[in-house]
């Protein structure tokens, strides 16, 4: 939805929701190649994801650490 969610409807949302949970709702590991994609997961260790994040507008720009909590 990034990039699309402004525009959207509510039930557009939904449906995208609802492609995602079929996407991955039944594969773990499809969703952590989703999550570790260099197109959001920051590299690196906590605190190096962490300042690149907070740093000008990266919160904003969607990127991501999360993939960490995985590993």
């Amino acid at each position: 939805m990034h990039n699309e969610a402004r525009e959207l409807t509510t039930s557009e949302k939904n449906a995208l929701a609802d492609q995602f949970d079929d996407l991955y709702g039944d594969a773990p590991e499809a969703f952590l190649e989703f999550i570790k994609s260099k197109d959001f997961a920051v590299p690196g260790d906590y605190a190096e994801t962490w300042n690149f994040i907070e740093s000008g507008l990266h919160s904003l720009e969607r990127w991501s650490n999360f993939h960490l909590y995985f590993n």
